[in-house]
């Protein structure tokens, strides 16, 4: 092999051997414990929404750092309309770290966003209970 086609095929073989690397594994839950989230921002109700009275749920597929921050959200399911304004609302969450074996890990889990109106067109927003001691970052 001629010295630019070996480098050529070195450089290819080193970004195969770097994409097969195994990223590093998350633990995968349906969804996380309420008592597990220390810092909730509720979506913005988008006007053209309230004006229709536009209700759903807006379901993602979160990967939440070892720091218990979002690090990365996915759509999974929910109106155009709505979408924008959890996602916005949702990367604000943080969750209190997920351990195992006493080490934090990076946790697959799904986050769902509910929109409702009560019949005066008001936001209804899910409450968690507050938790004793809790305090919000």
């Amino acid at each position: 092999m001629s010295p630019p086609f070996a480098a050529l095929a070195l450089t290819f073989v080193a970004c195969v051997a770097a994409a097969q690397a195994p990223a590093e594994q998350a633990v995968r839950m349906r969804a996380m414990p309420d008592s597990a989230l220390v810092h909730k921002v509720q979506p913005v109700y988008p006007v053209a929404a309230l004006r229709n009275r536009l209700q759903g749920l807006v379901v993602f597929q979160a990967l939440i750092g070892k720091d218990g921050r979002i690090e990365d959200l996915r759509l999974a399911s929910g109106h155009p309309s709505l979408v924008d304004a959890a996602g916005a609302a949702v990367r604000q969450w943080v969750y209190r770290p997920t351990l195992v074996k006493g080490e934090p890990v990076r946790v697959l889990t799904e986050i769902e966003v509910r929109f409702a109106l009560d019949r005066d067109g008001r936001p209804v927003w899910d409450e968690a209970p507050p938790r004793p001691g809790a305090a919000p970052l």
